[in-house]
């Protein structure tokens, strides 16, 4: 499927990236299908849990969800990949641990991260 050219699963993090979301797709629909990644009885895993469905702009069709473990994150994205929402398949990624800044999604944040973990593992400047 066009979805999933140039798919790639991610590294681990606790933060899943979801894109290819129907219009319609609220974040009740995602607690509905990621929610039972979460021990609700646990008020840390409950915190932990986060919906951000993006409704408008250039991230329309897109969420991020936060569950309370790398391992839950793992197996969430396995389990829902390909998954079919109100007729269009669910392409879950996961995501960076520092993909967020200030509520919202930061494309200049992830470079950034890209950016200092490629310095990183080459030992060269970060620019």
């Amino acid at each position: 499927m066009s979805v999933f050219k140039g798919y790639t699963p991610g590294e681990p993090s606790m933060r899943l990236y979801v894109k290819n979301l129907a219009k319609n797709v609220t974040e009740k629909d995602l607690e509905y299908i990621f929610g039972r990644y979460v021990d609700w009885s646990s008020d840390i895993q409950v915190q932990a849990f986060d919906i951000r469905v993006m409704q408008s702009g250039r991230l329309r069709g897109q969420a991020f969800i936060g569950l309370p473990s790398e391992q839950v994150a793992c197996q969430a994205r396995q389990d829902v990949n390909g998954y079919e929402l109100q007729g269009k398949p669910l392409v879950v990624v996961i995501r960076a641990k520092y993909c967020f800044h200030g509520g919202m999604t930061s494309t200049i944040a992830l470079q950034s991260f890209a950016r200092t973990t490629k310095a990183r593992e080459t030992d060269g400047p970060i620019v």
